[in-house]
């Protein structure tokens, strides 16, 4: 039990590394951050402080920060979206490459190995059945912290490096999506319909909800037997 909490705290850990990444991106550029949440769902704790509500909520494969300027918090600038947005998976690189000890070969070994993995499956030469969801990510972290620190924090960057890889992803649920987004209203001086980013939204919704559908049966069906060494963990979306 004690193996699962501390991987349960190695995951909120790194959301939580995410979304400060992005908060102070958003604090350094003066732009007003109403809402910062490690966690989904329910709301176990919140406090308000210096104009920002912080929530610690009950489901921690996610979270998000809230920002912007004026009534529509989707109102600020194209730039400023892009720099608050690639914050929060940098501060995953860095927190992986701290864990390293700065060792930049190992650091960038540990990208590739994660972009090779992710190339695989999207390229159809990995199957579904690589997608590690959240139980079976659970019982992941369980074991490395059983292993010993050494390899937790191992295990602790690695996920760290996959968490930062998988929000660059072009999906508009995700940072990258978001990044890209900006910069296609930045160049075109035009806002993106409403209507249409909601749609967008909604369709990326329903397909990673899929996914994690599909990673879960998979978890469930490997209960008693090892992951493949090239499973991709599947987390909620950080954004």
């Amino acid at each position: 039990m004690m193996s699962i909490l501390l991987g349960l705290l190695v995951v909120t850990t790194i959301i939580f590394l995410h979304e400060l990444g992005h908060f102070a991106a958003a604090k350094m550029l003066g732009v007003p951050a109403p809402l910062f949440s490690v966690g989904l769902g329910p709301v176990l704790l919140r406090k308000t402080w210096g104009g920002t509500e912080y929530r610690l909520s009950a489901i921690p494969f996610g979270g998000f920060v809230l920002f912007g300027r004026g009534e529509n918090l989707d109102a600020t600038k194209a730039s400023e979206r892009i720099v608050i947005y690639l914050a929060g998976p940098l501060a995953n690189f860095l927190t992986a490459f701290i864990i390293f000890g700065g060792d930049g070969r190992l650091f960038l070994g540990q990208m590739q190995g994660v972009l090779s993995a992710l190339s695989m499956l999207l390229t159809g030469n990995a199957g579904f059945d690589q997608l590690l969801g959240p139980i079976g990510l659970m019982g992941v972290a369980g074991d490395h912290a059983a292993a010993g620190i050494v390899q937790l924090l191992g295990f602790t960057a690695l996920l760290s490096i996959n968490l930062g890889i998988l929000n660059l992803l072009p999906l508009p649920v995700l940072d990258g999506g978001q990044i890209l987004i900006a910069m296609i209203e930045g160049l075109s001086r035009r806002r993106i319909h409403m209507k249409v980013r909601i749609a967008m939204a909604l369709v990326c919704w329903a397909l990673l909800i899929l996914l994690m559908v599909q990673a879960t049966i998979g978890d469930v069906a490997r209960w008693h037997r090892a992951p493949p060494a090239a499973m991709i963990p599947i987390e909620w979306a950080a954004g």
